[in-house]
């Protein structure tokens, strides 16, 4: 008789209760958050300063601007509501307006309940999945600190979103990468 196995590294759950992930940035009403942008769009560029703020406790209110002052787009975003105030004839597509609608509900969204959470080494690096419908989430930490959150189905990956930070309460650094269209929006803080 022959007994083979193998070992992988043990991963560590918590499948018993639901658990929830929280998103740090973008979460308080008093400060606006100004990031400097680059939209990559199948090889063209867009440019500017981006302002969000949470105008209420569902609502945050995002503005892209050019360097000279000029509005390219104007959103008024909740999780199960969306407002175009303005945007430029340009931009004002079906396609491009879901599309940022839908990453900046991603980005803005607070809480993520979750039964499942993956741990790859105690304390290091946790990983909460959250299945809502159809859609499935993956929040990242690392040393207690959000580093992604990442929308797809239950076969792939479509939208990632990367943060980098020295605190829980401004990302210094986010990246917004899309897997099924040529779409990235790198924005860094912008300091004076």
């Amino acid at each position: 008789m022959l007994v083979l196995g193998c070992a992988t590294k043990p991963k560590f759950s918590a499948n018993s209760e639901i658990a929830t992930a929280f998103n740090p940035y973008f979460s308080d009403t008093s400060k606006d958050y100004v990031y400097r942008t680059k939209i990559t769009v199948y090889g063209n560029e867009l440019n500017g300063i981006l302002i969000a703020k949470k105008i209420s406790d569902s609502i945050h209110r995002v503005v892209l601007t050019t360097d000279f002052g000029n509005t390219l787009f104007d959103f008024e975003v909740g999780q199960n509501t969306f407002t175009k105030n303005t945007i430029v004839e340009d931009l004002d597509r079906k396609i491009v307006v879901n599309t940022l609608r839908d990453d900046f509900r991603l980005l803005f969204r607070e809480k993520f309940p979750s039964s499942n959470i993956e741990m790859t080494e105690p304390h290091e690096k946790m990983t909460y999945v959250c299945v809502d419908g159809r859609n499935r989430y993956r929040i990242s930490y690392s040393d207690k600190k959000l580093i992604s959150i990442s929308k797809g189905n239950a076969k792939k990956d479509e939208v990632s979103i990367g943060f980098q930070s020295e605190n829980d309460i401004f990302a210094d650094k986010i990246e917004i990468e899309h897997f099924n269209i040529k779409l990235k929006i790198e924005m860094n803080r912008f300091t004076q």
